[in-house]
């Protein structure tokens, strides 16, 4: 009896296991993205509940970098804005950029940027082109990406962007660009 039930239960178990090998069934919802080669970028995977406002304004959204370039930095360059974006930063950019904040040979690229072969990710902190940037142009490559880099504005709001670029002009060590 013991023995018939296990068989039965190894049974189930095989055609459980064929079932989900062999059907259409996703774990999780992003699955997609990763097994197909479409792109999903700027799609939300599941629509707002109704009466839900944005914590965002609409006049923040831009089209392009180029129209991004022609914006300033709404966010005042402040420790708790820095904060946020280095918290950012540190779940979006970290894996290719490292860690900015160490300067010179303390500097190395992170775990996925070390992997480039072809090129590498800059040393955001350092690169004088970077540096010379305004604030709209950082803005813009976060939103749209640059390159290898992909887009990362979709899942941010436009206020976490903007940490992101004072966390970086922190950085750098360019703790108060007005007009930028």
């Amino acid at each position: 009896m013991i023995l018939s039930f296990r068989l039965i239960v190894l049974i189930l178990g095989c055609l459980l296991g064929v079932f989900f090998t062999y059907s259409n069934l996703n774990a999780l919802p992003f699955n997609d993205d990763m097994v197909l080669n479409e792109t999903n970028t700027g799609r939300v995977m599941r629509p707002s509940p109704d009466g839900v406002e944005p914590l965002f304004r609409e006049e923040l959204k831009v089209l392009s970098r180029e129209e991004a370039e022609k914006l300033s930095n709404p966010n005042k360059l402040d420790p708790a804005s820095a904060d946020r974006g280095e918290r950012q930063f540190r779940i979006h950019c970290y894996a290719c950029h490292g860690d900015i904040s160490k300067k010179g040979a303390s500097w190395s690229l992170g775990e996925a940027g070390q992997k480039f072969t072809i090129k590498k990710p800059p040393h955001i902190a350092e690169d004088q082109r970077i540096i010379k940037s305004s604030d709209g142009y950082l803005y813009g490559v976060i939103h749209f990406g640059y390159g290898l880099m992909p887009s990362i504005g979709y899942k941010l709001s436009p206020s976490e962007e903007w940490d992101i670029v004072n966390y970086i002009r922190k950085a750098q060590g360019i703790e108060n660009k007005t007009g930028r």
